[in-house]
């Protein structure tokens, strides 16, 4: 081990580096993601130094449970993180502002995100897993427009409660 810190105020539940491992990012039981910078951490000038996170994400108001980086170069990327309060959060990490939420019906407790970055899966740990899509494409089938879908603070509900059951299993699957 090269170094240990108290790096939250409750248990870490899930550590992430970005693409290019550039930063690591500790999710924790006290609701709040740590973003940390791997050159400042591995600097042998400042090993006697208490580490100092370069930002802290912290909207979440229950533990954080999974963090996936997106594609990038660290900080031009996005982060989405998890938690138990059923919400998964998008991030900016060259800012480090929250860019969306999106609700679940469910506690979340893993996501997936697809490498083009156009959609992402969060399951609960009942196994159900939600499908997201973040952009959609226009109704005018001769313009192929792709719309982002949320965006700068705003929230995407995502609510499995369609009177069709054929268009709820659609966007909810039940594993195990």
């Amino acid at each position: 081990m090269y170094n240990a810190w108290d790096a939250h105020y409750r248990q870490v539940n899930v550590l992430r580096f970005t693409q290019d491992s550039a930063a690591l990012l500790s999710g924790s039981e006290d609701s709040s993601v740590s973003v940390w910078s791997m050159s400042k951490l591995l600097d042998n000038a400042t090993q006697n130094d208490l580490p100092i996170p370069l930002f802290t994400l912290s909207d979440h108001t229950l533990p954080v449970t999974d963090i996936t980086c997106g594609v990038g170069l660290f900080p031009k990327c996005r982060v989405l993180t998890a938690s138990l309060d059923h919400s998964v959060k998008a991030w900016d990490l060259s800012s480090g502002t929250l860019l969306t939420t999106f609700q679940f019906p469910r506690p979340i407790s893993s996501l997936a995100w697809d490498v083009t970055e156009r959609v992402f899966f969060a399951a609960s740990p009942d196994g159900a897993i939600h499908q997201v899509n973040l952009f959609k494409q226009s109704d005018d089938k001769l313009s192929r427009v792709m719309e982002a879908v949320g965006g700068a603070g705003s929230i995407g509900v995502i609510r499995i409660t369609d009177e069709d059951q054929q268009a709820a299993k659609k966007r909810l699957i039940s594993v195990g």
